[in-house]
């Protein structure tokens, strides 16, 4: 980001850290923040003794899972940090034609969860960063990370946070809805040209 970046139903702050809002209130709306802000606003909006939790993604095509994992992830603790992966870093986790929607777009859809309270976006492949900047008492991975040893888990437990692993949710990925996309649209040119003939 360079400048305010100004979403709807979120405040935002620029990278030079000018407040480009007023200040955001734990549960709604969320703040998108430039990673060399977040220690500081967390900490600002946080009560000694209280747990912040962190997840991260691309969550484009935003589907049930993601909701799911959002709202599960909320209830681990007081504070919700969702690391949102840039659109070049995105691209790189999730291949060709990806992200389908910019990065203003999932982060207006993000922050927009009343259970969000920062959006961070990031530029790195993985959070490892952010991690040590924020530590956060819990970090939660999907639940099709489990069984999976992640790099950002160590750093984690070497500072004596938490690593959860959420609900795993069959079938529900950007891939599979691009795909069921795909499909129906094939289906309806099918039936459409059968209608024609």
């Amino acid at each position: 980001m360079s400048g305010p970046l100004h979403l709807h139903g979120i405040r935002a702050v620029a990278d030079d850290g000018a407040d480009a809002g007023a200040p955001a209130h734990p549960r709604h709306p969320a703040a998108l923040l430039p990673a060399a802000r977040v220690p500081d606003a967390v900490r600002s909006l946080t009560t000694a003794g209280s747990t912040t939790v962190f997840v991260s993604g691309c969550f484009d095509l935003l589907h049930a899972g993601h909701a799911a994992h959002l709202v599960q992830a909320s209830t681990l603790g007081d504070t919700l940090v969702v690391g949102l992966h840039d659109d070049a870093s995105a691209a790189r986790r999730a291949g060709p034609g990806r992200p389908v929607d910019s990065l203003v777009d999932r982060a207006r859809v993000v922050g927009a969860f009343g259970c969000v309270d920062f959006v961070v976006v990031f530029a790195d492949d993985t959070p490892l960063r952010l991690l040590a900047a924020l530590r956060p008492v819990i970090y939660a991975k999907g639940g099709d990370y489990a069984g999976e040893r992640l790099p950002e888990m160590d750093l984690v437990e070497q500072y004596g946070g938490q690593v959860r692993i959420l609900d795993y949710f069959a079938d529900e990925s950007p891939g599979s809805l691009v795909e069921r996309i795909a499909w129906n649209a094939h289906d309806e040119a099918r039936t459409a040209a059968r209608g024609t003939s």
